[in-house]
């Protein structure tokens, strides 16, 4: 997981860095996409770091948590959809996802630590 979060890390530092350069070259419509490369990266570092929780969950019997979760974020990604495309745009969008792909994976992350005491980072 550590080093899946690593290099998520620098794909989404070259992404954000390189973002103007990489979006313009598809023509000045996309340039208006450019904060989602950020929001969607921050989720994705999220995602990549605490691992395959959810599959372990899955795989020890323990599926109806992972309905639980997956029906949680995405009635979280629904309901900031509504809230924040009107005032934001695709902005918006990108946020509600990040948030909704962060929520889903540090519950999972909550839920294999408390199941069964593995820490993958000394802090948490």
């Amino acid at each position: 997981s550590r080093f899946f979060m690593g290099v998520s890390v620098l794909m989404v530092i070259v992404a954000v860095l390189l973002n103007q350069w990489v979006l313009g070259f598809f023509g000045k419509e996309f340039l208006a996409g450019s904060n989602v490369v950020l929001f969607r990266g921050i989720g994705q570092v999220i995602n990549s770091s605490v691992g395959s929780v959810w599959l372990l969950l899955s795989m020890t019997g323990r599926s109806k948590l992972n309905m639980i979760g997956t029906s949680s974020a995405a009635v979280i990604n629904v309901i900031m959809n509504l809230l924040l495309i009107p005032r934001m745009g695709i902005d918006g969008a990108a946020i509600a996802s990040m948030i909704a792909v962060s929520f889903i994976n540090i519950l999972g992350y909550i839920f294999v630590k408390r199941i069964f005491k593995v820490k993958v980072f000394w802090i948490f």
